[in-house]
């Protein structure tokens, strides 16, 4: 099985190795997950490749929906028509809620998958009325950046999140 760097050697050129490399590392959710063979097998078919198929919302959808050309559209759709993911991700986004941290890119893209899901029928601002983002925001970092590769405007969701609170210290 080829390493992360291997897979990401031969899929961009130079300067997106370098640019797609720091982008992963700053979040550890999303770093730690990517070292897992887990993840890794199911990208071994990836030839060339955009940077757009290296998002962290990206790759978190290989761990449902495995295959060399899935689609955003196509991966999302699949993934909201499983009962048992739906479940899963409503009560990982209450887990959120209360505090809980996702330990794995699998458990961030879930919860990110719920509030895209929410976000289809309420404004931002219902869809984190639970959030309370001034108490521990960190644990909001990795669902976060996953919903981001999953929207087709984040307009809306920046101009909500520029509305937070200071986190309390």
């Amino acid at each position: 099985m080829k390493s992360l760097l291997e897979l990401i050697r031969v899929s961009l050129n130079e300067s997106e190795q370098r640019l797609v490399l720091r982008a992963l590392k700053q979040d550890p959710v999303v770093w730690k997950s990517l070292q897992e063979a887990s993840l890794i097998g199911t990208m071994v078919e990836v030839q060339r490749s955009t940077r757009a198929f290296w998002m962290p919302g990206n790759l978190a959808l290989r761990l449902f929906v495995p295959g060399p050309a899935i689609t955003n559209d196509l991966s999302l759709n699949g993934i909201f028509e499983e009962e048992a993911h739906r479940r899963e991700g409503v009560t990982l986004l209450g887990r959120v809620e209360r505090g809980y941290k996702p330990s794995n890119l699998r458990e961030a893209a879930l919860v990110a998958l719920e509030l895209l899901h929410r976000s289809q029928e309420s404004p931002w601002e219902r869809v984190f009325s639970n959030a309370q983002f001034e108490l521990d925001p960190e644990r909001w970092n990795t669902p976060l950046v996953c919903l981001w590769a999953y929207l087709e405007d984040p307009r809306p969701l920046l101009e909500f999140l520029t509305t937070l609170p200071e986190p309390l210290s």
